[in-house]
């Protein structure tokens, strides 16, 4: 055996790794995360849908208005 190995435990060791029940952390910030995640996502779906629905509504009015211009003439 070595001479420097001994079976004396230390007295002034500080162990680096927990042992028993892990501490219980709290959850807001992913709970927040998500909340804010899928309200972004769900105002951007309105915007998009609002948008389509203004397109086809100009494309519906510009068709309307050139059946009017064959009508007339």
């Amino acid at each position: 055996m070595d001479a420097n190995i001994s079976n004396v435990p230390f007295s002034d060791f500080t162990p680096t790794v927990r042992n028993g029940v892990p501490k219980k952390k709290s959850k807001a910030g992913a709970i927040a995360g998500i909340v804010i995640g899928a309200s972004v996502l769900g105002l951007a779906a309105l915007a998009g849908i609002f948008m389509l629905v203004q397109k086809r509504r100009r494309i519906a009015q510009q068709q309307e208005g050139i059946k009017y211009i064959y009508t007339v003439i």
